[in-house]
């Protein structure tokens, strides 16, 4: 039997994922609009369904308050345009050389070096893959510092990209995943992420448990959670 699966409610596309869990859990994503269920595999996909047909009215709802948000640009990665790095706003400055391409910062200003003619997507990728470098250095300092206070062993790290989640732990490997976008926030809200993932290691389920070793090691934790919301993966 498959563990996720997409239902339909009239026009609204609900994504359910069956998770040995205790309680059903709902949300809707601020970037895309996505409806999303997590769900306890004793309900299955027709009680999901029936959850889902209760709640129509706060999915409506919630949905045309999004709608009506101001729709965020794709960015164009231009000369002027606005990018963040570690929670700092940055001018983007392109300059065309031939040689290695390459990113800085100076100031306020995030300089991407590129070859002549390259494109969107191009720069794009030659700026998630300096993204990427800094947080290979950043989260194994953060990794190390918080071991020995959770005291958790935690034995390796990936960065993808993914679009609903910004970090995923693999209680069987021990291993944790980060989102490549949380290179553009703030040192204390990669610091969260980190060690809520770290915490999953202590107790996998999101319970008075866990809430309460957030608490006890991270007291601004919430804090941090509400600035992460607030501002939109690009």
């Amino acid at each position: 039997m498959p563990d996720k699966s997409t239902i339909k409610l009239g026009d609204i596309s609900v994504d359910v994922e069956l998770k040995k869990i205790k309680n059903i859990h709902m949300r809707i994503y601020s970037q895309n609009g996505r409806v999303y269920m997590s769900v306890p595999e004793i309900i299955g996909f027709e009680g999901a369904k029936k959850f889902a047909e209760k709640k129509i009215d706060w999915i409506t709802k919630n949905l045309a308050k999004y709608a009506n948000r101001p729709q965020i640009k794709p960015l164009q990665f231009i000369s002027g345009e606005q990018h963040f790095f570690l929670g700092k706003k940055y001018s983007m400055q392109i300059i065309e050389k031939s040689g290695r391409p390459e990113v800085t910062i100076s100031d306020d200003i995030m300089i991407l070096q590129v070859k002549p003619l390259s494109d969107t997507e191009g720069r794009k990728k030659i700026l998630d893959k300096w993204y990427r470098k800094q947080l290979e250095q950043i989260i194994p300092q953060i990794i190390s510092k918080w071991e020995p206070v959770i005291k958790v062993n935690v034995t390796g790290f990936t960065i993808r990209k993914m679009k609903t989640k910004w970090g995923v732990c693999n209680i069987k490997t021990k291993k944790i995943r980060i989102n490549l976008e949380l290179a553009k926030r703030s040192l204390q809200i990669i610091e969260y992420i980190v060690v809520h993932e770290m915490v999953n290691l202590l107790e996998r389920r999101h319970n008075k448990k866990f809430y309460s070793y957030m608490d006890f090691f991270l007291p601004d934790w919430r804090q941090y959670k509400s600035d992460l919301s607030r501002i939109p993966v690009r």
